[in-house]
């Protein structure tokens, strides 16, 4: 985005100064006041073959930006992805992470293709981002973008910076690729990969499940049927959260006394 100064108004349009040389402003983009000196927000591009031209729209992100984009057509050469602009912007087959189809979204990184002076998409994020994560630790609060999903888990760019993994266990609610959520560090492996849990961890869990838990014993009537031998899918369906914080708040309640540990349950005092 540039704000530029009008320099004269032509039956095209209307042409802009820039450190670049004159940028022409199609006529559709020029409004019936818009006057030689007035300066206007817009945004440059290499749109069409006559150079870099001009306009009012404003895109859904610029070169250098991660931006979640629709895709809308693919051919022999690649995806086109709706950008909020009037041509589309390709990804190129090289460039794709996996093969995509019309109507997916998927998380992009916004580039300046050097030959063609056009920008294009990237859906390999790696080259772009920092693996190794020394700068966190246990607890703390990200923003998680999700842009991939495998056997194991969904791969999310934390912070604008790092990659992090969250595995299938930690992933307590329903994810597409292109979801931004707050997320919380679970834990910083050696290498510096971080791994994700989208519920608080350690001591913060226990305090955030500890009513949830104590609302539900009294919902049943004072009893729950689960123990140590539920299995982690009845548990996160019934409290969602996962059988290790389970068995955390379970233990945190029985010392405070709270509950009673049965046999074929847990009962409250």
């Amino acid at each position: 985005m540039n704000k530029l100064t009008v320099d004269r108004i032509v039956d095209m349009g209307a042409y802009l100064t820039s450190e670049q040389g004159e940028v022409l402003l199609p006529k559709k983009y020029v409004s019936e006041d818009l006057r030689s000196g007035d300066a206007i927000n817009v945004f440059i591009y290499s749109g069409f073959e006559d150079g870099l031209t001009a306009s009012i729209n404003k895109p859904y992100g610029v070169v250098g930006d991660i931006v979640t984009l629709q895709v809308v057509d693919v051919n022999d050469f690649g995806a086109f992805l709706d950008w909020g602009m009037e041509k589309d912007i390709l990804l190129p087959n090289g460039r794709q992470l996996k093969p995509v189809v019309p109507g997916q979204k998927c998380v992009v990184k916004l580039v300046l293709d050097e030959k063609t002076g056009r920008v294009t998409a990237s859906s390999k994020l790696r080259p772009f981002l920092n693996p190794n994560n020394k700068m966190m630790k246990p607890g703390d609060e990200v923003s998680a973008l999700f842009y991939d999903e495998s056997e194991i888990g969904f791969t999310a760019i934390i912070n604008d910076t790092f990659i992090a993994m969250l595995h299938r266990p930690d992933a307590t609610k329903p994810i597409e690729i292109g979801d931004t959520l707050t997320a919380y560090v679970k834990r910083v492996l050696p290498e510096g990969l971080t791994e994700l849990s989208l519920r608080k961890v350690g001591y913060q869990a226990v305090v955030e499940s500890r009513p949830q838990l104590l609302d539900a014993l009294e919902n049943a009537g004072g009893f729950l049927p689960f123990t140590d031998k539920s299995s982690p899918e009845e548990i996160r369906e019934k409290f969602d959260m996962s059988k290790k914080a389970f068995k955390r708040v379970v233990g945190t309640l029985y010392k405070e006394k709270k509950i009673k540990i049965e046999n074929d349950g847990i009962r409250l005092l």
